[in-house]
């Protein structure tokens, strides 16, 4: 029987153990099935894959005909060929076992989107996955928004079309982009009057302006959950202290299963029942805070839903990398 659970708990988390590692399977298949591309029309259709017709976007219309290039940054079109499966949303998450499923789909024509890169790196694009994850916190968006990372500028432009949207702040730490969107893209935008650009590094801003003026803020800095895993928990500690300000992170769901699977790692792991944490093998101070969280108690059943939850993860965030809070 585990250190932190009682029987019940334990039989549960031997279920959920299962589940992981089910989950982690079929994003290894998801992510080969990203791999070999194109596939045959009939192996998509076997696989569960939903044919869709992306539709360009209001904000591709837009920039129509806008490319650059200059300093390492690039704007160019990037195709994506039919039967060629592709990213569609965040993975669904269904169920007391958390069971996922990776949005993938496919088109049967092939279609155009416009791509930003640095040193060949994608940091924005206006592909299906990228219009559809930004669908909530566009609708989220209200009063003095801040965002931090410009990109293409989609999210800043879509709320700044809002009237609920005061004024929206864009943190953005590379002087060469913003000037390049100055000069292409901002010129085109219905209400940029709206928008005021700050060229400074996220962390730093964060640390040393007034954020108590802003009511909805949105962190859009990664590629993936993964590579933005630290410094959105950064971002997410200093704005815990910021009650009236909603703090967002893009794709904030793929954290939301990152640190479910972590804990479910971490409650597998026998090494963790010495009482001295330092002898714990991993440095993450994330991994180390969840162990605190988990020696409070002897854990129910119901607590451990309770603990896995995406509402109760959402608020340990802030304090997975800054000393130890709890919160029931």
């Amino acid at each position: 029987m585990s250190y932190f659970l009682d029987d019940e708990a334990f039989n549960y988390f031997q279920n959920l153990f299962e589940v992981l590692e089910e989950n982690l399977a079929l994003a290894d298949e998801a992510n080969q099935l990203l791999e070999e591309r194109p596939l045959w029309p009939d192996f998509l259709v076997k696989s569960g894959i939903p044919l869709i017709a992306p539709a360009e976007s209001d904000y591709a219309k837009i920039l129509k005909n806008i490319s650059f290039e200059k300093d390492f940054w690039s704007l160019e079109q990037h195709k994506i060929k039919a039967y060629t499966p592709f990213p569609y949303d965040v993975t669904k998450v269904k169920g007391s076992l958390y069971r996922e499923k990776p949005s993938l789909a496919y088109s049967d024509k092939d279609f155009s989107y416009l791509e930003l890169t640095q040193y060949g790196i994608p940091w924005m694009s206006l592909c299906p996955h990228e219009i559809t994850t930004m669908q909530k916190p566009i609708k989220e968006a209200h009063g003095k928004v801040l965002t931090f990372g410009l990109g293409l500028g989609y999210f800043a432009c879509m709320s700044s079309k809002k009237e609920s949207v005061e004024s929206l702040t864009i943190v953005e730490q590379s002087e060469t982009l913003i000037n390049l969107f100055k000069e292409k893209i901002l010129p085109r935008f219905p209400n940029q009057a709206k928008i005021r650009i700050i060229n400074k590094e996220a962390l730093n801003f964060a640390k040393s302006e007034d954020l108590a003026i802003y009511d909805y803020v949105f962190s859009d800095l990664h590629h993936t959950a993964l590579d933005g895993f630290s410094l959105n928990l950064a971002l997410a500690n200093i704005f815990k202290t910021k009650n009236n300000c909603k703090f967002r992170i893009w794709i904030e769901e793929e954290f939301l299963i990152l640190i479910r699977r972590l804990i479910l790692t971490l409650l597998s792991d026998e090494s963790i029942r010495s009482d001295d944490l330092n002898e714990f093998p991993g440095e993450r101070e994330a991994s180390k805070t969840i162990i605190a969280i988990l020696r409070t108690k002897k854990w129910s059943k119901e607590e451990l839903m309770g603990l896995l939850s995406n509402k109760n993860i959402r608020k340990i965030l802030p304090v997975l990398i800054n000393g130890f809070e709890y919160l029931n």
